[in-house]
């Protein structure tokens, strides 16, 4: 027996995990992909085809999503989950300095602090900390034209601001890898 297993969540995703196992791996594989054969027990990033007609499937994904949302310049809100820690904070600070880069205006809005280890991280010292200036905090999301919710995969995650980025209407990008994500933003 073959079996393939979605590693994924549903919706829209940049990354689909498939795992396949089984005596016909390697034919299912051939007919899927195109290219060179990936090694196995390695992950490999790959673009799967319709196995009918040969077509790609999903060209218009997460990436191009995400392309066509930053095209022009916005004000952007991130946000990481509560009590950050240094994957929550280092994506945060690595994503608006990428934004940054493409013209974009960025602020960081974090539920609440952090350690103090953390403080080191460039950027880290124009993060709003929510719970320490709340009017502030609540004023860049609600004049943003943008917010991404980095590293928490339900909104209850970032409490106290979750009724705040809930409420708005704006586009919102959801970029975490925990299990069954409560879908609030636009792309996930």
């Amino acid at each position: 027996m073959t079996i393939y297993a979605l590693s994924s969540g549903p919706g829209i995703a940049g990354v689909a995990v498939v795992r396949i196992s089984g005596p016909d791996t390697e034919k299912i594989l051939k007919t899927l992909i195109k290219g060179k054969f990936p090694e196995p027990r390695k992950a490999t990033l790959k673009k799967i085809y319709n196995i009918k007609d040969n077509i790609l499937i999903d060209e218009n994904n997460f990436l191009s999503a995400f392309k066509r949302i930053i095209s022009t310049q916005k004000k952007i809100v991130i946000i990481p989950h509560r009590n950050p820690d240094g994957a929550a904070l280092g994506s945060a600070l690595a994503l608006k300095h990428f934004l940054e880069a493409k013209k974009h205006k960025v602020n960081i809005v974090s539920p609440n602090d952090y350690p103090t280890f953390l403080k080191w991280l460039p950027g880290e010292s124009d993060i709003i900390k929510f719970s320490k200036t709340p009017s502030i905090a609540r004023d860049k999301i609600n004049n943003a034209e943008l917010i991404f919710g980095l590293d928490f995969n339900s909104l209850s995650r970032i409490q106290d601001l979750s009724e705040i980025v809930n409420k708005s209407k704006v586009d919102k990008i959801m970029l975490d890898h925990h299990e069954s994500p409560e879908f609030f933003a636009n792309l996930n």
